[in-house]
């Protein structure tokens, strides 16, 4: 190293400050870890009851044929993002109502107390630009077009029209009614969430 020029020093130690830089501020790691939060759009009637005021399981149920549930890694994106990516979405004779939050030790812990462990559990789906295609580039950055910081959760299971699926309801519930925050969605005509800050508490 000592024979090399001084501008291709400087030049190395630039890019390796970079990379440091990057590596702290821009990367989504690929491990969900267990104190991040964890966000769900949420849309009436179908997870969200406006008569009695709470989320219902549905909200953390695939539809038939699927075995996947959309959320956002909140530590990666902010509250103005999650609501307008779920604001976006369109689920026929439904309207988006508001946003609930979970910290991901809850699937871990409610998984192992349903006795569904390595049924039910949270995995990366960055998403490109057309919110379809996968992301498969590493490392993921915050920077990338599209959904970098969205992932699933994950059933190992397909759901099936008419099939009571009874176990992963109950978990489902628990996960609506016990442990997640529900966050209203306020001020239509706003770009940028008007309401209280998303968290878990």
């Amino acid at each position: 190293m000592k024979y090399l020029p001084n501008w291709l020093l400087r030049l190395a130690s630039f890019i390796a400050k970079l990379f440091r830089k990057i590596n702290r501020t821009d990367i989504i790691p690929d491990k969900i870890a267990e104190t991040e939060l964890i966000i769900r759009g949420v849309f009436t009637p179908l997870f969200y009851s406006q008569s009695k005021k709470k989320l219902k399981e549905g909200a953390f149920l695939p539809p038939p044929g699927k075995n996947d549930v959309s959320v956002l890694r909140h530590d990666f994106t902010n509250d103005n993002f999650c609501k307008n990516h779920c604001l976006g979405i369109a689920i026929k004779d439904n309207t988006y109502c508001g946003l609930a939050s979970f910290l991901a030790k809850h699937i871990t812990e409610l998984t192992k107390e349903h006795n569904i462990e390595g049924q039910v559990y949270l995995k990366i789906t960055p998403l490109e630009d057309d919110l379809r295609t996968i992301v498969e580039k590493r490392p993921i950055l915050k920077t990338f077009k599209g959904v970098p910081m969205h992932a699933d959760l994950y059933y190992t299971v397909v759901f099936q029209a008419g099939k009571p699926n009874t176990t992963y309801r109950r978990f489902a519930k628990d996960l609506a009614i016990k442990i997640s925050n529900y966050f209203e969605y306020p001020y239509p005509a706003h770009k940028s969430w008007q309401g209280n800050k998303l968290g878990w508490s």
